[in-house]
């Protein structure tokens, strides 16, 4: 079902080339964020967390007992991930920003081309050369996927991990996925999804020796007891997000208003599954036992349906969804939508014109035009598409502004600028300003003076985090406005 069965060649033949081709139209394309520093949380997550084990030499017990967590204005973030240790390496060898900067990014990039490359293979498996080609250019154009491209976060790792290990997988390499799962899980903890799926997939499927599927099984049954004991460690560690999580009572609805592409391509998804459940049950002729047998050997197709199963199961109970998050099911949700168009469009141009008719309608959505507007400068919304590059433009006008002109001015702001300004290693200032919170300075970086004088500024963009606070024309002295595009930032003086 879905498509000519193309599982005989092998994943390894032209990877190489084929990963250099997207690594370069990347760079060429997207040349412009190649010296780009981080932006929104991972200013405030990943890269205080690595700058602070950097000035702290690494110490992890500090970190975990005596180091508040995020959300209390700690530099703690992803305790259960190597990620920030690699960045703290890299901080360490790279001492210049620039270079720093740069390297990320095409380590990002790298990531990107080896999810696109891994992309090619799954759908190589099942479908002819040019319409798994054509498909991963689908999901080169995806909005989200170029922003996370553009990224210096763990989306695009853990994406390029997951989907090598369900390649390896599916060309019965089992063991070697299992590893893969194992590394997308300590890239971030969302890396469980592929875990379960595997772990689930290899109990099923005969069509490996039974060495190999035990061997898989038990790295992977290690990482879920593993992930079973950071969950009970994160009460001790992460008590101040203890209600991110709610048993089926998630953010799942209220996130597809905000990505209604999402919306349409699970609703696709659900289609793919219900057809490929139906044509088995009755090439089975309603017989349980051959249903079964028949879908068990449907090997691709079970995957991605595992996959997105585990995915929703996962998310049903998760309080705060992020556009971001969804970049991990992006390819899956692409796969099933590829799956039915090449099972009703049957004539391969029709195909053909249908995939690049919907590249090019994913262009279009680039910088968000198909998407309800976003008023505010809240990164976590706006890095679903390109709009997110006027906030950086004028992240990085703010912060040079600022440095040329107030460099011996107490100024008061809020989450992310005040980390873009007393944290050089980010890469927007070249040493601390004096700033502070309203709540006084960060709990981790350079300590700043917090006193305010006649001569103190306030910086105001209008963010989440800047809700203790804002610019009221009649109460307060504006001193200027910058702006880019949609978003802006008011400097201003207190008066009262």
């Amino acid at each position: 079902m879905m498509g000519n069965v193309m599982h005989s060649e092998t994943p390894w033949r032209s990877s190489i080339m084929l990963g250099i081709c997207f690594f370069l139209l990347l760079c060429i394309f997207r040349y412009e964020v190649l010296f780009f520093p981080p932006y929104w949380d991972s200013i405030t997550g990943l890269f205080a967390e690595a700058i602070w084990l950097n000035e702290h030499q690494f110490d992890y017990y500090k970190l975990m007992y005596e180091t508040p967590g995020y959300n209390l204005g700690g530099a703690r973030d992803r305790l259960f991930s190597f990620y920030p240790t690699l960045q703290t390496l890299l901080i360490r060898l790279i001492p210049d920003t620039s270079l720093l900067l740069l390297i990320n990014h095409l380590l990002s990039f790298g990531y990107a081309s080896v999810a696109l490359v891994a992309f090619y293979h799954l759908l190589r498996y099942q479908f002819t050369k040019d319409i798994s080609l054509l498909g991963c250019f689908l999901l080169l154009g995806f909005p989200l996927f170029i922003t996370q491209a553009d990224a210096l976060y763990m989306e695009m790792p853990l994406l390029a991990f997951s989907l090598s290990a369900l390649v390896c997988t599916i060309y019965h390499r089992p063991v070697l996925g299992a590893c893969l799962a194992m590394l997308a899980m300590y890239t971030k903890p969302t890396g469980i999804i592929c875990v379960a799926t595997l772990f689930v997939f290899n109990l099923i499927d005969l069509t490996v020796t039974r060495r190999q599927r035990r061997a898989a099984c038990g790295i992977l049954g290690i990482c879920a007891l593993l992930f079973i004991m950071q969950w009970f460690l994160y009460q001790t560690f992460y008590q101040e997000i203890d209600d991110a999580f709610r048993f089926m009572r998630g953010a799942l609805k209220g996130f597809f208003r905000s990505m209604p592409d999402f919306l349409m391509l699970y609703l696709v998804f659900g289609l793919f599954t219900g057809l490929t459940l139906k044509y088995h049950l009755q090439e089975a002729s309603f017989n349980i036992k051959s249903f079964f047998t028949a879908l068990f050997k449907d090997r691709l197709n079970m995957l991605m349906i595992l996959f997105l199963s585990w995915f929703t199961l996962f998310y049903m109970n998760i309080i705060i969804i992020l556009p971001r998050y969804f970049l991990f099911c992006l390819p899956v949700l692409l796969f099933g939508l590829i799956s039915l168009m090449v099972r009703y469009l049957k004539r391969t141009w029709i195909i053909r014109s249908g995939i690049l008719i919907l590249t090019g309608l994913f262009l279009y959505n680039l910088s968000g035009r198909l998407y309800s507007a976003y008023p505010k400068n809240d990164g976590f919304i706006l890095e679903r598409s390109l709009e997110y590059m006027d906030d950086m433009r004028l992240n990085i006008q703010l912060a040079k502004h600022l440095e040329e002109k107030y460099a011996d001015t107490t100024i008061i702001t809020s989450w992310p600028y005040i980390q873009m300004l007393v944290l050089p290693e980010l890469g927007y200032v070249t040493k601390p300003l004096n700033a502070v919170t309203i709540n006084g300075p960060l709990s981790y970086g350079p300590f700043t003076k917090a006193a305010a004088t006649k001569d103190t500024v306030w910086v105001y963009g209008p963010n989440c985090f800047s809700g203790m606070y804002g610019y009221y024309p009649h109460e307060d002295e504006l001193i200027e406005t910058i702006t880019k595009g949609e978003r802006q930032v008011v400097i201003f003086r207190n008066i009262e």
